[in-house]
């Protein structure tokens, strides 16, 4: 099934957690799913939340086991996380701008095409640099996956 958010279905509120709620689309677990990122990346722009503070975001896919969370920030706009562990792996993956990654003591710069692997790690801090659109993978084992741990970003 193809999921464009651009074709007149409106955006359900996904809680991914108990203190984090992000734009998600409508069908977040068909079996197969084609998703059209920038029309995504359009709307997140143009949502109240992107104006007021520089920051929107949007699940994309919520497979169990699997999160990925399509995010969009204004230059200086920042995703702070205290929580050192995830349950899982996670992957940052720059789409456009330049982001930089706060994570164990070290700052590292992405660029557009760029993408950092933190096993089971969470950036502590996430800024970006300029107006950057990227994805947060976020994978767990089936333990995991099943309310062991559970934490998940943004």
């Amino acid at each position: 099934m193809a999921t464009d958010p651009a074709a007149g279905r409106e955006s359900a509120r996904d809680r991914e957690d108990d203190e984090t709620t992000v734009r998600a689309l409508p069908s977040l677990d068909e079996k197969l799913m084609h998703i059209d990122l920038a029309a995504a990346l359009e709307q997140l722009r143009h949502e109240d939340g992107f104006v007021a503070s520089g920051r929107n975001a949007m699940t994309v896919v919520k497979y169990r086991g699997l999160r990925i969370v399509l995010e969009l920030m204004r230059p200086g706009a920042r995703i702070d996380d205290p929580r050192p562990k995830t349950g899982g792996a996670v992957v940052v993956q720059v789409l456009s701008g330049r982001l930089r990654l706060e994570a164990e003591g070290q700052e590292i710069d992405l660029a557009a095409g760029r993408l950092v692997a933190l096993d089971h790690l969470a950036p502590s801090q996430l800024t970006a640099l300029e107006e950057t659109a990227f994805l947060i993978w976020v994978s767990w084992t089936d333990r995991a996956a099943h309310g062991e741990r559970r934490d998940a970003l943004p």
